[in-house]
């Protein structure tokens, strides 16, 4: 399926303009077919009419009626050349509930617009009992921080009924995602690509060089077969029980090194909206279909799963990395594999390996997650999400959905020495039997060849992202108004730096509206951790308002002939596991308060080094970021797995909070706040209770 959404090769306007999408946020069932409405019209009472069921790898329906309770006459669900229509029935993994979706779609629809392009989407929330926002995520919002999407930091959230504009210019170019950014409703449906082309240069990008035509869409999620929200309570709380409340919970998933993946039990993956519960259906999946005289296939890749990364590759196919978050980087070639963490993009050019192009002509597309060990992966075997790569001839017909490939995931002993290599590893190394190497993301190289530009003054800050999900010991408590557009009545609760500086994991940290004051041009530099007792998880940190460079990732050491951080001693209810030793932790705080061991700073690249928005930070370890603070806002920075940023890993930078007036919002921006009882209320009411009196009399 050729995307005409998604273009790596240089396109370029001849001047900005001004582009404007609906987005009607609103629910629908999935699997079930026809709709008491015209086509592609979702109103508000647009009630899909009869269940849809699979068989044999088609979709069929019977047209009966709950009023007589007749089980009527079965019927094949029309496709348009082979492939279902989201209008007519919203298959996504054969899976039947409730989905909230942007134009009844999952994924949403896709923005494509130019470098400078001003985007105006007008959002209509026709959700039944939720407010909903939209975060432009990579969007730089220079000049419009109140345009982020944030529910409660830069905008009041859009409640049922109500419509909010969003305006902006498309700022930086390059693979982006756009998804709803209020509570944990991003997984549940409420996402899609936003690609920014790139504006016409002298030197063409490492993309258009590569690519052979356009790029493909790939828009990679993980399903939940109920909503996010029960989802995070029984996460919360007392966990799953698959064999019975009386039986032994579910038991969360780990990786090769030994740490934490899956808190939740994986039902199925999805590739642009498409998938298979359990792999055990025919149900249709996402097909690119390529010629087969492309020197290299090339994809814009999305990840907006809630949590578990996934290792995305081609069966009997090298990929090639050519950018990360919608940055250009010097091309990293003869990749197996590449780990994509939740809000992270990359574009991949992949190549068939010696004759695999002549030998078949389906290949599986894969995105696997990590989990190697504990939850039902016995029972069920590898979680992945997957697509069909299909060759054929330039002048072939259109030929009817292919059935399943027959391909292999590739042998490591097809790479030189022997050897895969995995792109953006959480973790050191690879069990020695894997003949597998990792490849960090801070050993990339971006394209221009510069030095870090350093602005005002250098400030470093050191935070610790670690559980129960916190950010040094603060969990995150939403103001209870926009500090960004309403700083007189934000609602901020102040965070007691003396009790929160000791609370550390296992005990409950102390909840707060973390923030943080940085100044304007000031040089930033972030040394985020996950270290101590509560770095036992992965947390993919983003960062919004700003790229920045990625200096050094400090990995923790592992032991040789297993690879694993971690060792776990029979009967013991936790692993043991090694940490990295640049850091010193002070004592009792959780590394709440930290400092470079014995004052040594370690050796930081400074030249050339990859720009991101979102980046992993690993278990045992740290990165060390670095950005100018040329941006004035209120800039959310926070763990991109839902769950964790909704039990309280996030904080807020305040950026060049002085210069904030510069910027207040268009006139009529929405209010919203508190609303707390008085004496003066009390009075008010009473007076008004007699007023009323005064109109019985009369």
């Amino acid at each position: 399926m050729r995307s005409m959404l998604a273009v790596l090769l240089l396109t370029g306007a001849a001047q900005a303009a001004e582009r404007h999408f609906n987005f009607t946020v609103l629910y629908r069932l999935s699997m079930m077919y026809g709709e008491n409405c015209p086509p592609g019209d979702f109103g508000q009472h647009c009630e899909p009419t009869y269940r849809a069921y699979e068989r044999e790898g088609a979709l069929y329906y019977h047209n009966s009626s709950a009023n007589t309770g007749d089980p009527g006459i079965e019927f094949p669900v029309p496709t348009v050349n082979g492939v279902y229509s989201n209008t007519d029935v919203l298959v996504i993994d054969g899976s039947y509930r409730a989905v909230p979706t942007v134009n009844g779609m999952v994924p949403g629809p896709a923005i494509e617009v130019d470098e400078g392009d001003t985007v105006v989407v007008h959002l209509h929330n026709m959700l039944h009992n939720a407010a909903t926002t939209i975060h432009w995520h990579g969007m730089y919002q220079r000049g419009t921080p109140w345009m982020d999407g944030v529910s409660a930091v830069t905008q009041c959230a859009v409640l049922p009924g109500e419509r909010f504009d969003y305006r902006f210019v498309a700022e930086p170019a390059g693979t982006h995602v756009w998804h709803a950014h209020h509570g944990i409703q991003r997984p549940d449906g409420l996402f899609g690509a936003l690609i920014v082309n790139k504006k016409k240069e002298a030197t063409p990008p490492p993309a258009a060089q590569v690519c052979d035509g356009p790029a493909e869409l790939m828009v990679l999620s993980v399903w939940q077969h109920q909503g996010t929200e029960d989802v995070f309570l029984k996460r919360d709380g007392s966990g799953w029980f698959p064999r019975g409340p009386d039986a032994a919970p579910y038991q969360w998933t780990r990786d090769v090194s030994g740490k934490l993946v899956g808190e939740v039990p994986f039902r199925s993956g999805l590739i642009n909206g498409k998938g298979r519960f359990g792999n055990t259906s025919a149900l249709p999946l996402t097909t690119y279909t390529v010629s087969n005289s492309s020197a290299a296939t090339c994809f814009r890749v999305l990840a907006s799963q809630e949590g578990k990364a996934l290792r995305v590759s081609v069966d009997q196919h090298a990929l090639t990395v050519l950018a990360s978050d919608g940055m250009d980087i010097q091309p990293v070639a003869g990749l197996e594999s590449v780990i994509v963490f939740p809000g992270e993009t990359f574009d991949i050019a992949v190549t068939p390996i010696g004759a695999a192009r002549t030998s078949a002509s389906l290949f599986w597309v894969r995105a696997e997650t990590l989990e190697a060990t504990g939850g039902d992966l016995d029972a069920v075997g590898v979680h992945d999400a997957r697509a069909v790569l299909q060759y054929r001839s330039p002048s072939s017909a259109s030929s009817p959905r292919p059935a399943d490939p027959m391909s292999t995931r590739t042998d490591c002993a097809l790479f030189p020495g022997g050897r895969c290599k995995v792109l953006n590893c959480p973790f050191p190394a690879w069990p020695p039997a894997q003949h597998t190497d990792c490849i960090a993301i801070s050993d990339t190289r971006r394209v221009a060849h510069t030095h870090v530009e350093e602005g005002g003054a250098m400030e470093e800050h050191f935070l610790n992202f670690v559980f129960e999900p916190a950010i040094n010991n603060r969990r995150f408590v939403s103001p209870a108004a926009p500090p960004l557009t309403q700083p007189a009545s934000n609602g901020l609760v102040p965070c007691n730096d003396t009790l929160c500086d000791v609370s550390a994991f296992p005990h409950q940290p102390c909840e707060c509206t973390h923030t943080l004051e940085v100044a304007f041009n000031a040089t930033v530099q972030l040394v985020l951790m996950n270290m101590g007792m509560g770095g036992f998880g992965m947390h993919p940190m983003h960062l919004h308002g700003h790229h920045f460079e990625i200096l050094r990732i400090g990995y923790p050491p592992f032991y040789n002939d297993t690879g694993a951080v971690c060792r776990w001693p029979k009967g013991t209810p936790h692993p043991t596991c090694l940490q990295n030793e640049d850091i010193e932790c002070m004592n009792n705080t959780g590394c709440a308060r930290a400092r470079w061991r014995d004052g040594k700073r370690p050796v930081l690249n400074t030249v050339n080094p990859p720009l991101k928005d979102t980046v992993v930070v690993p278990p045992g370890g740290y990165v060390v970021v670095r950005f100018v603070a040329d941006n004035p806002g209120w800039w959310h920075l926070h763990c991109h797995m839902a769950q964790h940023l909704q039990s309280g890993m996030g904080m807020l930078l305040v950026e060049a909070p002085e210069l904030l007036p510069k910027f207040p919002p268009p006139p009529g921006f929405p209010r919203c706040g508190n609303f707390q009882d008085t004496e003066e209320g009390a009075r008010h009411a009473a007076a008004a209770r007699a007023r009323w009196e005064e109109l019985r009399e009369v």
